[in-house]
């Protein structure tokens, strides 16, 4: 598990070894690649459950398929694009064994959610197409023009 880069605190000396987040990621999965990176080079998570910290999410769509409750994040096709790009890039950096059995098939269904309930298709299609093309040929920075 990683630790959401809202409320946390590093040594200075765990920064000093593992240096700083992504800027090449931009938004999305920056924290959890980082978390990846930080227990690699030995340092060590630690959660206070009882903190509380306050972060607006996404809207979350639910509807029935078949006979079960399917819920998901609305995102924007360019926030579904760079989420799902960074994910591809940290699953192959640090859980490669996952990326076909769990990760592209999780990807995969997302993007035929978004294409049965969302308005703009053609948008998450691109999104989908290019965050995971650019994810699996490595491709970061701030590629992703939205339509």
């Amino acid at each position: 598990a990683g630790i959401p880069f809202l409320g946390f605190f590093m040594h200075r000396k765990m920064v000093e070894k593992s240096g700083f987040p992504r800027a090449d990621f931009f938004i999305y999965w920056d924290d959890f690649e980082y978390s990846e990176r930080v227990k690699k080079d030995g340092g060590r998570l630690v959660l206070v459950r009882d903190s509380v910290i306050f972060h607006p999410v996404p809207q979350i769509v639910t509807f029935r398929f078949l006979t079960a409750k399917v819920a998901y994040r609305r995102l924007a096709p360019w926030k579904a694009y760079y989420e799902n790009r960074n994910k591809i890039i940290t699953i192959l950096l640090y859980r490669r064994r996952l990326l076909l059995p769990q990760s592209l098939p999780g990807i995969l269904l997302r993007a035929l959610v978004c294409l049965l309930k969302e308005r703009n298709r053609r948008g998450y299609l691109r999104a989908f197409a290019r965050g995971i093309w650019d994810g699996l040929t490595q491709r970061t920075g701030k590629r992703f023009i939205p339509d």
